[in-house]
């Protein structure tokens, strides 16, 4: 997984799944390991995922279909026979048309194809092969829907049954963008008001007003702006994925974009942007006159049950691994045992390498992570001849101008041991030496 990221949604073009998850793969995740990652679905209908670049109203991006294989031909699930079709001139976005919600069972409504139950859905996303925090993050979505449509219905969420074909559709989008914020290593995610649309739509059950009933119920309580539009911008697919996993807040303070990822729409809108539009952000942090600033991660790890002895050979195999520094803290645990915090310093790029190696190397069976900024001077290295050999002495340059030195052990060491003189003579030559 990725380094933990913060991404910002801007929803002026309302969401869809295909959208979100077309974002995210614009953003960086990779198509082929989450079509990959899908498959731990053990789904009983074959699908593909189809991925292209394309424009929208001269706005490049990137475009999601899910294909369902019918009658030995791929198709999209809307082209299915379960989809609606809408008296003015438009096929309902598949999200929603394909997969409403009803209660089962031929007193309320009667359909020749079959469907699926939430709790079936539920049953799926908890024996399937996918990273824990994906699949609780796809399950908490997925009960917001059912919710939703049960509100809509008048019965409980537990009895509320999708369209097969639409469900399945329905389940690649949702878990595929909780496997693809999974890889992005996405801990928060920022949304914008989301736009919806003006007007009505007509499908199975009528004519409705937008947004549709069940996208409406999901969004109570959240910033929507209306954009004159007159089809369907935010479904409730849409609505549940930012819902259950945004927080409908700006970003506090400056923050600089790293990287966008725009996700195109399958209807082009006149007015709203044809995009859902993803960004990773991170604070924009600007150093005291005269600092240096760098954002670091700290690996730390707590051990009751490994001989303080090798503690120094883990040390060096974290070294060796990328760490910037490594330094212990004795601790006092559970049940009175004595321990010690191993806390490893490591810039973004070597935090992998350096968390494998205090796994690999201490006895722990986890460890965490923070993000910390970390201040320093500008400093260079002077070179010091003195009677006994030559020592390196670190400069760091203070913001008032000042400088202040330290000697480097190691050179003081090397010298002691090869010259037979004790180290506090090596030091004060060296001390003295620099002062002339």
């Amino acid at each position: 997984m990725a380094e933990m990221a913060r991404l910002l949604i801007d929803a002026l073009g309302g969401c869809s799944g295909d959208m979100f998850l077309a974002a995210l793969i614009d953003l960086g995740a990779s198509a082929r390991s989450l079509a990959a990652g899908l498959r731990g679905l053990d789904l009983p209908e074959p699908f593909r995922l189809r991925v292209e670049k394309s424009v929208a109203r001269g706005f490049s991006g990137t475009r999601v279909e899910i294909r369902l294989k019918h009658g030995g031909r791929w198709t999209r699930p809307e082209n299915l026979p379960s989809a609606h079709v809408h008296g003015h001139g438009h096929r309902h976005d598949h999200e929603h048309g394909g997969r409403h919600a009803h209660t089962p069972g031929p007193a309320r409504h009667r359909h020749p194809h079959a469907h699926r139950a939430w709790s079936d859905i539920d049953r799926l996303l908890r024996r399937a092969r996918l990273p824990t925090r994906a699949r609780e993050r796809a399950r908490v979505v997925f009960k917001l829907l059912a919710e939703a449509e049960g509100r809509v219905h008048g019965i409980p969420a537990a009895r509320v049954a999708f369209h097969e074909v639409g469900a399945t559709d329905s389940i690649l989008d949702i878990v595929g963008v909780c496997l693809g914020l999974e890889e992005l290593g996405a801990d928060e995610l920022l949304c914008s008001a989301i736009g919806v649309a003006t007007g009505f739509v007509d499908c199975a059950h009528g004519r409705l007003p937008l947004p549709a009933p069940a996208t409406h119920l999901l969004l109570e309580g959240r910033p929507v702006i209306q954009t004159g539009e007159s089809t369907e911008l935010c479904t409730p697919t849409g609505a549940a994925l930012l819902v259950a996993l945004a927080r409908f807040t700006p970003p506090t303070g400056a923050y600089a974009v790293e990287r966008t990822g725009i996700g195109l729409s399958h209807r082009i809108p006149e007015k709203a942007p044809p995009f859902l539009r993803v960004s990773e952000i991170r604070a924009w942090e600007t150093a005291p006159a005269g600092l240096i600033r760098e954002r670091l991660c700290w690996i730390c790890a707590d051990l009751d049950d490994m001989q303080p002895e090798y503690l120094r050979l883990a040390e060096e195999h974290l070294r060796a691994a990328g760490a910037l520094d490594v330094s212990f803290a004795p601790l006092h645990m559970k049940k009175g045992r004595l321990g010690v915090e191993v806390r490893a310093l490591a810039a973004p790029e070597r935090a992998d390498a350096v968390a494998a190696a205090l796994l690999e190397h201490t006895t722990t069976f986890g460890l965490r992570r923070t993000e910390v900024l970390r201040d320093s001077l500008p400093r260079r290295m002077e070179a010091v001849r003195t009677r006994f050999g030559n020592a390196r002495v670190k400069v760091g340059t203070l913001p008032s101008g000042a400088t202040k030195h330290h000697v480097e052990y190691e050179d003081v060491a090397r010298i002691s041991r090869e010259k037979g003189v004790a180290w506090s003579k090596v030091l004060a030559e060296v001390e003295r030496r620099r002062l002339e």
